[in-house]
């Protein structure tokens, strides 16, 4: 009797030509793999104008004349603006009181020197004559 060797000895035929090979070929789409979500798109950004923000560029120019007239009319004792460190300006107005040995201190502050002093005068109008 002849044996015929191993059962797991190579076969003596060829692999499949090609075009039988593309009969075993899977029928299922390659998947797609993300690693990430898609990018959104970019939104355009813009930087509010003064106006929007309820800032006026009219104030910017200050009459210096005009303040010290109305400071004299308010009867102010004293008159004072200071630059901040951080940035912006602090007014500070003193105003006599029927008591002569007190006054009344008006101050504010405000990104700008002209909305300061705008701002601190409306404030003193507002608190009206000596009391």
């Amino acid at each position: 009797m002849i044996s015929q060797g191993p059962s797991w000895a190579p076969s003596s035929q060829p692999y499949p030509p090609p075009a039988q090979a593309q009969q075993f070929a899977t029928p299922y789409p390659q998947p797609k793999i993300r690693l990430q979500a898609p990018d959104e798109p970019a939104r355009r950004l813009a930087m509010p104008r003064p106006e929007d923000l309820g800032l006026t560029t009219a104030a910017a120019t200050l009459d210096w004349n005009a303040i010290r007239q109305r400071l004299q009319q308010l009867g102010a004792l004293s008159f004072r603006v200071d630059q901040l460190a951080a940035g912006g300006h602090r007014v500070t107005f003193l105003l006599p009181t029927a008591d002569p040995r007190r006054t009344r201190q008006i101050e504010t502050t405000a990104a700008s020197e002209a909305a300061a002093v705008q701002l601190a005068l409306e404030r003193a109008e507002l608190a009206g004559p000596p009391r």
